[in-house]
């Protein structure tokens, strides 16, 4: 499996595998439909009811599902797409693309799309639930924007391994505090 999401209650769960194949069960498991997709997709974000679907691949256009992956539509360019995430009720999605090296957004479930952020190769994203937060990772930065598009921080530079965690703490500003660090071989607390 390269890509995972669940609803919230996790009766509804979501994977993507090698292979071009989507993964879907509506009784937290128990059942799988296989469903293959006709493209690669690598990441994939659900809603927290688990109706609404985001996918997105290399090469793919960005993938939405209205009906738990029943059906697909093709949203958005075909780019080399990372990552997806979703707000709680599927309305604001954002995913990132290595190709334009940017951020794309969009508040109406998937119709239209714009370009937000930094100009770089981010790898990983996330939204908060109401969508008013928008996070990026990639190998050098950490990006946090709010809704109303004023910049609530940038960190310089990320670095570590694959068994390696960084948490942060806003302290306002624009500034964050790194609280703690998690290797394979410990925990380290910062005061």
């Amino acid at each position: 499996m390269i890509g995972l999401a669940s609803s919230a209650d996790g009766s509804r769960l979501f994977a993507l595998r090698v292979g071009n194949v989507f993964h879907r069960s509506l009784d937290g498991g128990a059942t799988w439909i296989n469903t293959p997709m006709g493209m690669a997709l690598n990441s994939i974000a659900s809603s927290a009811d688990g109706t609404r679907l985001v996918a997105v691949g290399p090469g793919s256009f960005i993938q939405t599902s209205t009906d738990s992956g029943s059906t697909w539509t093709s949203r958005y360019q075909n780019l080399l797409w990372l990552s997806a995430a979703s707000s709680a009720d599927g309305r604001r999605l954002v995913a990132s693309d290595a190709a334009t090296r940017t951020l794309h957004v969009s508040n109406d479930f998937g119709v239209t799309w714009v370009t937000r952020g930094p100009s770089i190769a981010w790898e990983d994203v996330a939204l908060s639930a109401d969508g008013s937060r928008l996070a990026a990772l990639s190998y050098t930065a950490l990006w946090v924007d709010r809704q109303d598009r004023s910049t609530t921080g940038i960190t310089g530079a990320v670095s570590g391994g694959p068994d390696e965690s960084l948490e942060l703490q806003y302290i306002g500003g624009g500034q964050f505090l790194p609280t703690r660090h998690t290797t394979g071989s410990g925990t380290f607390q910062v005061d």
